[in-house]
């Protein structure tokens, strides 16, 4: 299990709906995506990397980065700077 403390999240329990029960489960989970989702784009960016298309589907559920083509380096900051070539 890649986030076990979302199995500790208590039910819903005034909800009658046995799916709606656990829905705080489930908010958890998209909460830990999303958070470590950042914290990858994040440790990109202070490397430099700029990524022509990170986006959902070049993530997984854990936050890692799966296509790692169409990017470069901005080794010092330039406004003008594009990672991707059909992005000048």
């Amino acid at each position: 299990t890649h986030y076990p403390h979302i199995a500790s999240v208590p039910d819903e329990p005034d909800e009658e709906d046995e799916d709606l029960r656990i829905a705080p489960r489930y908010n958890e989970l998209v909460l830990e995506v999303a958070r470590q989702t950042a914290r990858t784009v994040a440790a990109w960016q202070c490397l430099g990397a700029v990524h022509g298309m990170l986006n959902t589907d070049n993530v997984s559920i854990l936050g890692l980065t799966l296509d790692h083509g169409s990017f470069a380096f901005c080794d010092h900051f330039d406004p003008r700077f594009a990672g991707r070539s059909d992005n000048q």
